[in-house]
């Protein structure tokens, strides 16, 4: 009985002994892929972090380029009411100036009729003369 125990002890011994090198062995299985899966971790809390700050920094240029719109807008708009300033300006400088043309040229209408009045004055009684001298021998009225 007694050797049978022994062997039956040694044969124990290595069933333990086998036991513990698996327990080893998935011991240190777990440790590889607990620092892998500690890896991962901390690549993706990494690339989490830097998709995080590539997102805020895209924002604060939205941002900055929304904020810059406003001023844009009211460059152009100034630009845009200074031109229509200057197209005011001309164009009340043209309806003066067609105004003023317009006066000049209704003053020498005016002038214009009145030579022609006082032509017609004095043509009147020298048409009156010339038709009241004797004809010449052509049978002309001579001047």
């Amino acid at each position: 009985k007694m050797t049978a125990n022994e062997g039956m002890g040694m044969r124990i011994d290595c069933e333990i002994a086998e036991l513990s090198g698996i327990c080893k062995g998935l011991s240190n299985e777990m440790q590889t892929q607990i620092r892998r899966v500690s890896d991962l971790d901390q690549r993706f809390w990494d690339r989490q972090h830097q998709l995080e700050e590539d997102l805020i920094k895209q924002i604060c240029d939205m941002e900055h380029s929304i904020q810059k719109v406003p001023t844009g807008m009211r460059a152009v708009l100034q630009a845009i009411q200074e031109q229509h300033k200057g197209l005011a300006r001309r164009l009340q400088r043209l309806e003066t100036d067609f105004g003023d043309q317009h006066l000049t040229h209704e003053d020498t209408r005016s002038e214009v009729f009145s030579i022609l009045a006082w032509l017609e004055g004095v043509m009147e009684p020298l048409s009156q003369q010339i038709r009241e001298l004797p004809p010449n021998r052509n049978g002309e009225h001579t001047n």
